[in-house]
């Protein structure tokens, strides 16, 4: 005579359980009774005598309502463990490698002298008016640039990538001429602009640009301090 034990009847109504569950997921129902069934077979299986015949009968019916919706969900195909490769690291090429493209140059050009300062401002910030406009490297002003004006109006000169030093200009005499400019950092350039405080008419006029370092400055500036309030 087949027997079930308790053990084995709970872990049958908890899986039955748990397919039921899974069922109403997908029909949107609940159907509980053949849980109920299951146990009532259960009861009647260890509390009644019967015969053999009668036993393997209930077995057959527990057998069939606690694995009833096997077609429902059936178990999952375990598919052979496979381990997707990685792409190999490859290395870029050295000049995409974080490299930025250094735009250290002044501009210089003249304005008409019916342009005020606020007004030439207004016109670099606006980067498109910038296109057309001849530049240098920082190391030839260093040097120093010849350069032709051929309008009467002011002298600007735009340094990019200047963040935000101080210069001193010179003359072809090595005279400095720094306070015969206005001087404005532009933050969203990175940019000092220099506009002339006088109108030049035509003529070549020779600058020499040098960026002052930031020791130096804070030792032109510790300088003029102490001149004034020693």
């Amino acid at each position: 005579m087949i027997n079930i034990t308790i053990k084995n009847h709970l872990g049958v109504l908890i899986g039955s359980i748990d397919k039921i569950y899974k069922k109403a997921q997908m029909t949107g129902k609940l159907e509980s009774k053949e849980v109920y069934y299951l146990n009532i077979i259960y009861k009647l299986l260890n509390n009644l005598e019967l015969t053999n015949s009668q036993n393997n009968q209930l077995i057959t019916f527990y057998n069939k309502l606690s694995f009833y919706s096997d077609n429902i969900c059936p178990p999952k195909v375990i598919k052979k463990y496979q381990t997707t490769p990685k792409p190999k690291f490859e290395q870029a090429e050295v000049t995409d490698c974080n490299t930025v493209i250094s735009n250290k140059s002044i501009l210089y050009w003249q304005e008409v002298y019916t342009l005020n300062n606020s007004q030439i401002t207004d016109l670099v910030d606006d980067t498109n008016y910038l296109v057309d406009k001849p530049s240098d490297t920082y190391e030839n002003f260093e040097i120093g640039k010849n350069i032709d004006y051929t309008k009467i109006g002011k002298i600007v000169f735009l340094a990019l990538e200047s963040d935000n030093k101080d210069f001193v200009i010179t003359d072809v005499l090595n005279n400095d001429v720094t306070h015969t400019f206005s001087l404005t950092y532009l933050p969203q350039l990175n940019a000092t602009l220099f506009i002339s405080n006088n109108n030049y008419a035509h003529g070549t006029m020779f600058f020499r640009f040098k960026k002052l370092p930031t020791e130096l400055n804070q030792q032109i500036f510790n300088n003029i301090f102490n001149n004034i309030f020693a």
